[in-house]
């Protein structure tokens, strides 16, 4: 797993005790097209005067034919925030909802609300948000995370 960082000191910091970890200082490569990710999950970042000032942990997916995404605020424990990421939710729930692979699954409740975690997720796909900023997304192995503090990385597990 890389992770970058402004100083290789902050990074050993970040990541004491992680195994298999690559520090990276400066920047790492990047698309700016969302139309060229490939991946169905990943993160977004907003960036002001090169510093990361925003993370999302997002997912792709097709509906109707048409490709979709759908990303989370991460780092920001604030009320506003966390209802804001629940509309995002309400907004795939339908998708999610429609979802049916097996004749026994009803294909209903993928998502799921409360005050403290709402996500929406099945069978390999999946995003999430916690009330105090930790968002994460999920397709198959590869997960992404945005935590509470800001730390945000992707691995395959």
């Amino acid at each position: 797993m890389k992770f970058c960082f402004i100083s290789e000191e902050e990074c050993e910091l970040q990541t004491e005790g992680m195994e298999n970890t690559t520090c990276v200082q400066g920047s790492m490569e990047y698309e700016t097209d969302v139309t060229n990710i490939s991946q169905n999950n990943y993160l977004k970042h907003e960036v002001v005067n090169n510093i990361i000032t925003t993370s999302y942990a997002c997912i792709t997916y097709t509906e109707n034919g048409t490709r979709k995404d759908a990303c989370v605020k991460g780092a920001d424990s604030t009320p506003e925030t966390y209802a804001s990421n629940q509309a995002i939710f309400r907004s795939i729930e339908l998708y999610f909802n429609t979802l049916d692979y097996s004749e026994s699954d009803t294909g209903k409740d993928y998502c799921s609300f409360d005050d403290y975690i709402s996500n929406c997720s099945y069978d390999s796909l999946g995003l999430g948000a916690t009330s105090d900023g930790h968002v994460s997304s999920v397709y198959g192995s590869s997960y992404c995370d945005v935590t509470f503090d800001g730390l945000s990385f992707c691995r395959e597990e």
